[in-house]
């Protein structure tokens, strides 16, 4: 057990929690040891706490029982069916009230007031086998739905301990002593860079995960990383200046373009370093987005792409990208857009991130994306959140795309449907565009009936 958590033998806490409190490992430990004995025998634990306390002490409950520990991507109908498709028989674990029965699963709510910190350990150092530390689906994480259906991805300990080691030698700069994250932990990125990071390179995560940006502020400081995503980071020029200044900032889940990222850099006098990665890889690659537009794989990995496709190479072998790559002789590469990211019409082509891409650059606008409504990738939607009008929208977008790439519909939105990591489920995207459309037929006949 104390192989996946550095801190233990030095006593220093590894979390910080809402009281300013430390956690160390012991008091996990114990809390752990008691949790364990509620855990059903011969179901997988599927991992739905909110808090990094709750989050690891279900966690090393799990290791303790030798159970599987299961991560869907969030808590909606979709994850959950995606769930009953799995074999064995499942138990969600959460930390929130109320805990309502849901058809198909077992259910425990974890109470961290009735799990004593300070009880005797009945084993002071766990040791954990090695069959178990590198069973291959000893952790299994679902994508996020973002292009179809949630998938399950299975993962070995060794593999995302020693994938966070390797990150936290490239992205930890010194003077570091705390971490923030704004992304749920059961997300590959908020796993890997909010909790595992941490505990590799022993540091203090902070056990919160602010929304507003008054909110991920008042948590900064000079020593802090901040792991968090765009759509988070470009909330955060809300706040007045000056800014609290951070030890340093991590983007990733979507792209971050040069300007936001050299901005963010000045205002919050620390460098932004963006992570390219997947559920399904882990992290891959960095870039320092303010500076450069080539991405560097972590030591240890090789991209590179042949006629057909692109691949990651590391010790355990070579898997498929889901991105195409435009890699360089010295083992950077550019990245081009996802294989489903491309949008065919009148013999041209253009990625659906360059084109969101593209809208938010049009001053006024604060959020948006670009999306096929159909299997064909033909025809092009977007949902903007925005001051401009529609019609100013299309003028400031015209001189910046082909007109064949020009969304129609072009709607405007409250907020756009992104899910707790800042990822746009397919599915969250149709509904919120059938409603947008609704809404416009709705007001279109009132204006019709009032003329």
């Amino acid at each position: 057990m104390q192989r996946l958590l550095a801190a233990a033998a030095s006593g220093a806490p590894l979390l910080l929690n809402e009281r300013g409190e430390g956690v160390g490992f012991r008091a996990l430990l114990a809390q752990a040891q008691q949790f364990a004995n509620q855990l059903p025998e011969g179901q997988a634990v599927v991992n739905l706490c909110r808090s990094h306390q709750a989050f690891l002490v279900t966690w090393m409950a799990t290791l303790l029982r030798r159970q599987q520990m299961v991560l869907p991507s969030d808590e909606s109908g979709t994850a959950l069916d995606a769930l009953r498709q799995l074999d064995s028989p499942l138990c969600l674990v959460n930390d929130c009230e109320p805990v309502a029965p849901v058809a198909g699963f077992s259910r425990l709510q974890l109470r961290l007031g009735d799990l004593d910190p300070h009880q005797p350990l009945v084993e002071d150092a766990p040791a954990l086998e090695e069959d178990y530390w590198r069973r291959p689906d000893a952790l299994l994480l679902y994508t996020s739905g973002s292009t179809g259906c949630p998938r399950p991805q299975p993962k070995s300990l060794h593999q995302l301990w020693q994938r966070a080691r390797t990150t936290a030698a490239v992205v930890l700069e010194p003077g570091i002593r705390r971490v923030l994250s704004t992304v749920p932990l059961q997300h590959m990125y908020g796993l890997e860079n909010g909790l595992l990071l941490p505990l590799v390179a022993g540091l203090c995560a902070l056990d919160r995960r602010p929304f507003y940006p008054a909110d991920i502020a008042a948590s900064l400081s000079a020593d802090t990383l901040l792991v968090s995503t765009p759509g988070h980071l470009r909330y955060c020029f809300q706040l007045p200046s000056p800014c609290p200044p951070a030890g340093g900032m991590l983007s990733a889940t979507a792209p971050l373009a040069s300007e936001l990222a050299l901005s963010l850099e000045e205002r919050f006098d620390c460098q932004l370093v963006e992570v390219y990665g997947s559920t399904e890889t882990g992290v891959v690659a960095t870039r320092r987005t303010a500076l450069e537009s080539l991405w560097t794989p972590l030591p240890g990995l090789r991209v590179y792409s042949d006629a057909q496709h692109s691949w990651l190479e590391d010790e355990n072998g070579r898997q498929p990208l889901s991105d195409r790559l435009q890699c360089g002789a010295d083992g950077r590469f550019l990245l081009s857009g996802r294989n489903q990211d491309l949008a065919k019409i009148a013999g041209k082509r253009h990625s659906f991130a360059g084109l969101t891409q593209l809208m938010l650059s049009i001053e006024g606008v604060e959020d948006a994306v670009v999306f096929a409504e159909n299997d064909e990738y033909s025809r092009l939607s977007a949902l903007v959140v925005s001051r401009l009008s529609v019609q100013e929208i299309r003028v400031r977008l015209r001189p910046l795309v082909d007109p064949v790439f020009l969304p129609r519909p072009l709607l405007k939105v409250d907020r756009l449907p992104r899910n707790a990591s800042g990822k746009l489920p397919r599915s969250a995207l149709l509904e919120a565009l059938a409603d947008a459309r609704a809404s416009l037929d709705e007001s279109r006949r009132k204006e019709q009936s009032n003329g």
